[in-house]
C-alpha cells in the first residue's frame, strides 16, 4: 500500500509491502529531497510500531494525508495482517 503526505510543495510516501522470497514486511520510505529508506521487519509487530510511529512524526512535522491509502497493482501478499 501507499499513503502519500504532502507538506507545502513536498510530498513524501510511505509503501508498505511484503517480500515472498524473504519473509519479510518492507517498509519504503520516500522523503521529499532526501534518499529513499528502506526498512525490512521479520515480525509484523515491530513493522506495525515503526509504521505509525512514522505516521506520527509525520503529523507533528506537520504533514497532511493526501487522500486515503493506494492499494499496489501487486496487492498485499504474504502473511495475512
Amino acid at each position: 500500500m501507499i499513503w502519500i503526505f504532502r507538506r507545502d510543495d513536498e510530498v513524501t510516501r510511505l509503501e508498505t509491502s511484503f517480500d515472498d522470497e524473504a519473509g519479510e514486511f518492507v517498509l519504503r520510505i520516500v522523503w521529499a529531497h532526501q534518499p529513499v529508506e528502506v526498512e525490512r521487519f521479520k515480525d509484523i509487530a515491530p513493522f506495525d510500531a515503526r509504521t505509525q510511529e512514522l505516521e506520527q512524526r509525520l503529523a507533528r512535522e506537520q504533514w497532511i494525508q493526501d487522500g486515503p491509502p493506494i492499494l499496489m497493482p501487486d496487492g498485499w501478499r504474504g502473511p495475512s495482517r
